[in-house]
């Protein structure tokens, strides 16, 4: 590329674009964001991220900002409001999980045709849900507060535990040729949640500390924080792949409930940064993939795939994780519909694709963009629908 510093620039810009667009329009901007994305790399050829900041560079920054991203999500989670919700979101992010990674594996296996073990990875990488899609649906609806801190709790712990459950299986096709899969896979379970939970509460526990002692000048707060949540991130990762998400995560959780007075202005300064890094790397992302994978993958068994991922297991899991609690069958129903995919998904399936790809794993290419199908997918249907759904229903608020 000829001139890299006015491509960055030109992506910042129209990533800004976007976001305005989707304010005017009163959708979530992860659709003006892939419909740029996928302009400017697979249709027009204008960007091709790997050529603009190379592959060492680009993955590892992806990372990076998708850690920040689930840092400020963990900063909106508060104890209080698992009162009422703690069971059903805890099965969501455990039984319910696992039912919809394994019912999207079958699915991707049987209508698919995919490689067994690729289909598990697919499944894996898309049984996450999008807090950077659901928190905007969520202002845009303003769905009763049961129904909201459920989406936002599962959006934002699903996320990390996605991404190990992504990293087991990608250890496990790696390894399944050398006979000791099964050890392996074992040993990186144990130690992602060992390390990314140690070294998240050492982390967290210290910055809320020093907040809570006044160590750090206002100045260098927000400064501060941001370094811890990188070096955190970094070193958990360097340790066990992926468990970074993890750390960061708890991190964001306990210094949401520390009680620490520059906790607002944490807050604000992740929000804005997330909405830069989010506009970013949607267009990245989408820019990156190749058009003739991206049109082997429209077929009708691609559109059933997502059929089933949204009318099948999305609904087998909320009323499974729900079963014997206080929500109503209407409320039910409107979280079986409201399930978009997002950052993390996107993000994770590049990474593993790029790998696998790298090492000769045949069909690994068609997984990002399956992955990106079904965030468009997901995304589009539940922003169009959410809120006539909602009053439908009766589960949204009244108009202020």
């Amino acid at each position: 590329m000829e001139h890299p510093g006015l491509t960055i620039a030109g992506i910042i810009a129209l990533g800004a674009a976007a976001q305005w667009l989707a304010w005017r329009i009163n959708l979530p901007a992860i659709l003006p964001l892939l419909i740029t994305g996928f302009l400017l790399g697979p249709v027009l050829g204008l960007v091709t991220p790997v050529e603009l900041v190379g592959e060492k560079l680009l993955f590892p920054a992806v990372s990076l900002a998708v850690s920040l991203i689930l840092f400020e999500g963990g900063l909106t989670l508060r104890r209080q409001e698992l009162r009422e919700i703690g069971t059903t979101v805890w099965r969501l992010v455990s039984v319910g999980g696992l039912v919809t990674w394994l019912i999207i594996a079958l699915a991707a296996w049987l209508i698919l045709g995919m490689d067994l073990q690729l289909a598990i990875l697919l499944g894996s990488l898309l049984m996450v849900t999008g807090p950077t899609v659901i928190g905007p649906l969520l202002r845009i609806v303003r769905p009763v507060p049961r129904v909201a801190n459920t989406l936002k709790w599962e959006g934002i712990v699903i996320d990390p535990i996605g991404a190990m459950v992504a990293a087991l299986v990608y250890t496990f096709i790696v390894h399944a040729q050398s006979g000791n899969a099964f050890s392996q896979t074992l040993w990186t379970f144990t130690m992602f949640i060992v390390v990314g939970s140690i070294i998240g509460l050492i982390a967290g526990f210290g910055l809320a500390y020093l907040l809570r002692q006044r160590r750090i000048p206002d100045f260098l707060v927000n400064l501060i924080s941001l370094a811890f949540v990188f070096v955190a991130f970094a070193v958990s990762n360097v340790l066990v792949a992926e468990s970074g998400l993890l750390a960061t995560t708890i991190m964001g959780i306990i210094i949401a409930n520390s009680s620490i007075p520059n906790f607002r202005s944490i807050l604000s300064f992740k929000e804005d940064l997330t909405v830069l890094i989010i506009s970013v790397l949607f267009i990245v992302l989408a820019a990156n993939i190749e058009l003739q994978t991206l049109l082997s993958v429209m077929t009708w068994q691609s559109l059933l795939l997502l059929v089933v991922i949204m009318l099948i297991a999305r609904p087998a899991t909320i009323f499974l994780s729900s079963m014997g609690t206080s929500f109503s069958l209407q409320e039910k129903l409107y979280l079986s519909w409201i399930a978009p995919r997002g950052i993390v998904a996107a993000s994770v399936s590049s990474l593993f694709a790029a790998r696998l790809t790298a090492a000769g794993v045949e069909g690994a290419e068609v997984l990002v963009p399956l992955v990106f199908l079904v965030i468009v997918g997901t995304v589009l249907l539940n922003s169009l629908t959410a809120l006539p759904l909602a009053r439908r229903l009766g589960v949204a608020e009244p108009e202020p």
